[in-house]
């Protein structure tokens, strides 16, 4: 196995996952808590309010099934916030 198959076996075994199969293919072979990101942004996510003067971004996070790259879940970790709606 090469490196980074290596390194997704090891990340599917330390992560959250729902339990569910991928709805596409129905495989078990989920990795989870991968973090979105955009290339030459600092953040990308959620917007929520700390106060009156400043926000933050919850990251993104997802889970994608390994036997056919289809993205099943796309999730923050912490939902508590006081999300901006627009």
């Amino acid at each position: 196995m090469s490196d980074k198959g290596s390194q997704i076996g090891e990340a599917n075994q330390q992560s959250e996952w729902s339990g569910k199969p991928c709805p596409h293919c129905g495989s078990n072979d989920i990795v989870s808590k991968l973090e979105l990101g955009v290339t030459g942004m600092d953040e990308f996510g959620i917007t929520y309010k700390i106060n009156a003067f400043f926000t933050g971004n919850e990251k993104l996070h997802a889970e994608i099934c390994l036997a056919c790259g289809t993205v099943v879940r796309i999730f923050v970790v912490n939902s508590k916030r006081n999300w901006i709606v627009t």
